[in-house]
């Protein structure tokens, strides 16, 4: 099923640079997209870290549930505030 207009499926190993970032807050659970690049940093929006508890970062998978066998998961290991006042995960 295409979820975009006019686009198509992606295959898996087509955007090993994207990543599906899970996270937490207190009162609610949400999913944001992040770009992955130098094999160690994933850059994001700034709302998608403010107020967040918990998060799981996936790549390698087409599939919003994460549910590729060539998915890999990660935890955030830390946040570093860019300085115009966005914020990107590591």
């Amino acid at each position: 099923r295409v979820r975009i207009i006019g686009g198509q499926p992606g295959s898996i190993g087509q955007f090993p640079f994207v990543a599906a970032i899970n996270v937490q807050t207190a009162n609610s659970r949400f999913f944001c997209g992040g770009t992955f690049f130098k094999n160690q940093w994933i850059i994001t929006a700034g709302q998608c870290v403010d107020g967040a508890i918990l998060f799981t970062i996936n790549l390698g998978s087409v599939l919003l549930d994460g549910s590729s066998r060539r998915r890999r998961s990660y935890q955030l290991n830390q946040i570093f505030e860019l300085l115009d006042g966005g914020k990107s995960v590591m």
